[in-house]
């Protein structure tokens, strides 16, 4: 009985910490947008963004997470490059990060766009 409890506890504080993390991630992913492109306040922004992924959580957890298993792959395939040519390690570092935040920010706008324009009609 002990360990049911304690297997149990585990179970549920893994999930209130899981749990929040996506719920926050996809009602907030637009706050940067909203707050640059509507010209809101932060706290404004936040609203706004929970506002706009209202009606589209799944979808857009399910599309950004195809985005990130895409980005995690090919830092995969760089790392293995890194393996065999060492010195392509520290290139790849600082190549792929700001890559990374460009592809990953462009996507978002694209998103966001796509989002807002379903929720005008």
């Amino acid at each position: 009985l002990l360990f049911f409890v304690y297997g149990l506890m585990m179970i549920v504080g893994f999930l209130l910490l899981i749990v929040p993390f996506f719920l926050f991630f996809t009602w907030y992913l637009f706050a940067d947008i909203v707050l640059v492109h509507e010209e809101t306040g932060i706290i404004e922004a936040f609203k706004r963004s929970k506002i706009y992924t209202n009606g589209f959580f799944w979808n857009i957890l399910k599309k950004m997470g195809y985005m990130e298993l895409i980005i995690i792959g090919i830092a995969m395939l760089l790392g293995l490059i890194g393996i065999f040519i060492p010195p392509a390690t520290y290139l790849f570092s600082i190549v792929w990060y700001p890559i990374n935040f460009s592809i990953t920010t462009i996507y978002r706008k694209h998103l966001f766009a796509h989002i807002k324009s379903a929720k005008q009609q």
